[in-house]
């Protein structure tokens, strides 16, 4: 019994080792142009198809920790 639970557990770790090899790490830094998701527009019913979900262009003002960063407008200085 133990068998099938060990492959299953191998062939979660096989589709995460694949999976994380086609994610392409980003590294962002201070001005750096981006966009921003507009998550209130992300809840079924609330976009149509061709809708636009995000929002921006907007620089990079400050890292705060991994991933979490202080945005400014463009027209902002």
């Amino acid at each position: 019994m133990q068998q099938p639970r060990e492959q299953l557990k191998q062939n979660t770790y096989d589709y995460q080792e694949k999976f994380d090899k086609r994610v392409k790490e980003r590294n962002f830094e201070l001005e750096d142009l981006v966009l921003k998701w507009d998550a209130r527009r992300v809840d079924k019913g609330k976009h149509g198809k061709f809708d636009n979900i995000w929002l921006g262009p907007f620089h990079i003002k400050e890292v705060q920790y991994d991933n979490t960063f202080i945005l400014k407008e463009m027209r902002e200085k």
